[in-house]
C-alpha cells in the first residue's frame, strides 16, 4: 500500500478526462528513445569487441578492403546514431511540451536497423566462429535480435514515420496541391509553377545553412540544403500524383526523411565538437562523408520517385507482391515442372 500526504502536483501533473492518449504518446516516445539508447551501447560493445578481435588476429593487416568496410558498416551508422539519439534528447530537455513523435520514430528505427547490420558484421569477420555458443559475439547477436523486435515491428514504425511526414507536409501544402490538381481553374498558379519549375538535377538553394555551422562544414550545409529542396519537390510531386491515395505509396518518402535527419544531426554535432575544439578531428570527416553519401542516395530516390512507377521497376514489383497474397505464397512453378 502506498499512502500520499500533503503531496503537491502541478496542473500539469494531473490526467484529466479524456487526455490518456496523451499519456500513451508520452511513454511512446520515451520507450522509443530508450530503447535507442540501448541499442547505441550495444553498437558499441560489438565494434569493440570486434575491433579487439581484428587486432588479435592480425586480420587488420589483411587487406585495406577491412578498413573500408569498417568505415561504411560501422563508423558512419554508430556516428549517426548517436548524433540522432543526443538531438532527439536534447529537444525534449530544452523546450517544454516539444512535439519529438517523428523524431524518436526515425531514430529508433535508424538505431534497429544499423544496430542488427553491426550485430551481423560479426559473421562477416569472425564467420562460423560466431554463431559458437558461448562466444560474446553470439551473444551480440541473439541480443541485438531481442532488441530489434521489441516493442513494434519494424515495418510498423516504418510506416507511422512516412505518414507522419506525409501529414505534416500535407497542412503546409494543401493549396498549392488543390491548384496543381485543378490547373483548369487556376492557370495563374500553373504559369507560376512553370516558370518556377527546375530539375532534380540542377536545382539551387539559397537557405544559408553554412551561416550556422562552422565554415569546414561549408560542404555538408549545401548537401542538406539540396536534400531538402530534392526531398520537397518529391513530396508535392507524390501529392499531385495520387491525391488522397498516397496512403499507399507512403513508403516511397521514408527513406528520404531518415537520411535528413541522419545528415543534420550529424552535421551540427560535428559543427559543435569542431567550435569547441574536441580531439579527434575525425569527426569532421565523418559528419561529411555521411552528408555526401546522403545527398547522393536522396538524389537516386527523388529521381526514380520523379520517373514515376512505370519508367522504374516500382509497377512490375507491385503487381508481384500482389500475386503473392493471391497465390497465399510463393506462386512460380518448379523450375522442372512440364507442361505437357
Amino acid at each position: 500500500t502506498v499512502n500520499f500526504k500533503n503531496v503537491k502536483l502541478n496542473e500539469s501533473h494531473i490526467i484529466w478526462k479524456n487526455e490518456n492518449h496523451k499519456v500513451g504518446e508520452v511513454y511512446m516516445k520515451s520507450s522509443r528513445l530508450r530503447s535507442s539508447l540501448v541499442g547505441l551501447e550495444l553498437s558499441k560493445k560489438i565494434v569493440n569487441y570486434l575491433a579487439n578481435y581484428c587486432i588479435d588476429t592480425n586480420n587488420v593487416e589483411v587487406s585495406k578492403d577491412m578498413e573500408l568496410r569498417i568505415k561504411y558498416q560501422v563508423v558512419a551508422p554508430l556516428y549517426a546514431m548517436e548524433s540522432m539519439i543526443y538531438y532527439t534528447a536534447g529537444l525534449i530537455d530544452e523546450f517544454e511540451d516539444q512535439d519529438v513523435t517523428l523524431e524518436a520514430a526515425v531514430t529508433k528505427y535508424y538505431t534497429s536497423q544499423n544496430m542488427f547490420k553491426i550485430a551481423r558484421a560479426a559473421l562477416d569477420f569472425m564467420g562460423p566462429k560466431a554463431l559458437l555458443k558461448g562466444e560474446p559475439s553470439e551473444e551480440f547477436l541473439r541480443n541485438a535480435a531481442e532488441l530489434y523486435t521489441l516493442g513494434e515491428p519494424i515495418e510498423t514504425l516504418k510506416s507511422f514515420i512516412a505518414l507522419t511526414g506525409l501529414q505534416h507536409a500535407g497542412v503546409c501544402m494543401s493549396d498549392d496541391v488543390f491548384k496543381s490538381r485543378n490547373p483548369l481553374f487556376n492557370p495563374m498558379h500553373m504559369f507560376k509553377k512553370f516558370i518556377k519549375s527546375s530539375d532534380i538535377e540542377t536545382i539551387s538553394t539559397k537557405m544559408g545553412l553554412n551561416e550556422n555551422l562552422h565554415p569546414s562544414l561549408a560542404g555538408p550545409a549545401e548537401c542538406i540544403e539540396l536534400s531538402v529542396t530534392r526531398l520537397k519537390m518529391c513530396v508535392e510531386m507524390l501529392f499531385n500524383r495520387y491525391g488522397n491515395e498516397i496512403v499507399q505509396r507512403q513508403v516511397e518518402i521514408k527513406a528520404e526523411i531518415i537520411s535528413m535527419l541522419r545528415m543534420y544531426t550529424s552535421a551540427s554535432r560535428a559543427s559543435r565538437s569542431y567550435c569547441i575544439g574536441l580531439r579527434l578531428a575525425d569527426e569532421l570527416l565523418t559528419a561529411i562523408a555521411i552528408n555526401l553519401h546522403g545527398k547522393e542516395r536522396i538524389k537516386v530516390l527523388a529521381a526514380e520517385i520523379m520517373k514515376g512507377p512505370y519508367l522504374t521497376n516500382d509497377h512490375n514489383l507491385q503487381k508481384m507482391s500482389k500475386q503473392i497474397f493471391k497465390s497465399k505464397g510463393f506462386f512460380f512453378e518448379h523450375p522442372l515442372t512440364y507442361n505437357y
